[in-house]
C-alpha cells in the first residue's frame, strides 16, 4: 500500500480499510488517522515502536515515515486528509511530533469521520477531540528527534524515483552528503538495504496493477523499474515466495 505523497485538492480527505494489515515505510504529505476496529497492529513510526489496540487510533503528521505490520490479526481504518482541514492544530504541531501519537476513540467516532458521513463540521470536530488528547501527551520538536527529517527525505526520494534506475549514490546527490555517509546513515536507519528498499517499492506497485486485474507481466516489470523480468521474477518470489502469476491467481483472478 503506497500513499501519494502530494495531493493538489484542499480539503481532500478519504477512507481505506483493511483486514490484516501490512505496509512498508512510506510517507506522505497528508494526516493519518488509523482506526483499529478489531486486534492489534505494531506501528514504526519515526523509528519508534507504538502498539495500536481495540479502539485505539495513531496519529501520523505529514511526512513522518511509517508503516504498520498487523500482531496475529487486524480489521482497521485509515482515515487521510489534507492538513487545512484542521490548520489550527496542524500549525501547532507542524515542527514537533506527537510524544504519544496513540488514543483511545469511542466507537461512534469513527462513524462520524468515515465516508458514510457528509457532515465535515462533524469530522472535523472528532478529528480536534482525537489530536487534543494525542498533544496532551507532549510534543518532541523536529530539531530533537535524531535523523526524522533525513528518514523522510531517504524515503520521498525512493517513493518519487523507484520506477527509474537509481542507485545509492543517486541518493547521496540528491541530498548532498558523500556516498560513505549515506550509505552509514542508511544502513542505521533501515534494516534493509538500498537495493533492496526500491525493490520493496516497486513490488508495492506491482500489486496495486495487479489488484485491477492488469497482468502484462513484462510490460509491469518495465513500468515499475526493473531492469529485467528475470530480476523481477527473482524478487517478487524472495518477498512473496511465488511468481507474480501465480500470486495473481490467487489473489486476485477469482474477484474480477
Amino acid at each position: 500500500m503506497l500513499f501519494e505523497t502530494k495531493h493538489s485538492k484542499n480539503n481532500y480527505c478519504t477512507t481505506l480499510h483493511y483486514k490484516d494489515i501490512k505496509t512498508i515505510p512510506h510517507c506522505q504529505s497528508t494526516i493519518e488517522f488509523l482506526f483499529v476496529r478489531d486486534g492489534a497492529v505494531n506501528a514504526l513510526l519515526n523509528n519508534n515502536n507504538f502498539i495500536v489496540k481495540k479502539d485505539q487510533c495513531i496519529i501520523v503528521l505529514p511526512y513522518e515515515v511509517h508503516n504498520f505490520t498487523t500482531i496475529k490479526k487486524s480489521q482497521v481504518d485509515v482515515f487521510i486528509f489534507s492538513s487545512d482541514i484542521v490548520p489550527d492544530f496542524y500549525n501547532h504541531v507542524k515542527n514537533h511530533v506527537l510524544q504519544n501519537p496513540v488514543v483511545s476513540f469511542e466507537p461512534e467516532f469513527h462513524d462520524h469521520i468515515s465516508e458514510k458521513s457528509s457532515d465535515m463540521f462533524l469530522k472535523k470536530s472528532v478529528i480536534y477531540k482525537l489530536a487534543s488528547e494525542a498533544v496532551k501527551g507532549g510534543l518532541i520538536s523536529k530539531g530533537e528527534l535524531q535523523n526524522a527529517d533525513i528518514m523522510s527525505r531517504i524515503i520521498l526520494f525512493i517513493q518519487e524515483n523507484y520506477n527509474q534506475q537509481i542507485t545509492i549514490r543517486d541518493l547521496a546527490a540528491h541530498l548532498g552528503y558523500s556516498y560513505n555517509y549515506t550509505s552509514h546513515i542508511f544502513k542505521e536507519l533501515f534494516p534493509q538495504g538500498f537495493c533492496e528498499m526500491v525493490n520493496i517499492h516497486r513490488l508495492e506497485e506491482v500489486i496495486r496493477h495487479l489488484k485491477n486485474h492488469e497482468t502484462n507481466m513484462t510490460l509491469l516489470a518495465s513500468e515499475s523499474g526493473f531492469s529485467t523480468i528475470r530480476s523481477f521474477n527473482q524478487s517478487f518470489k524472495k518477498h512473496y515466495g511465488m511468481s507474480p502469476r501465480d500470486y495473481y491467481n490467487l489473489k486476485f483472478r477469482n474477484k474480477e
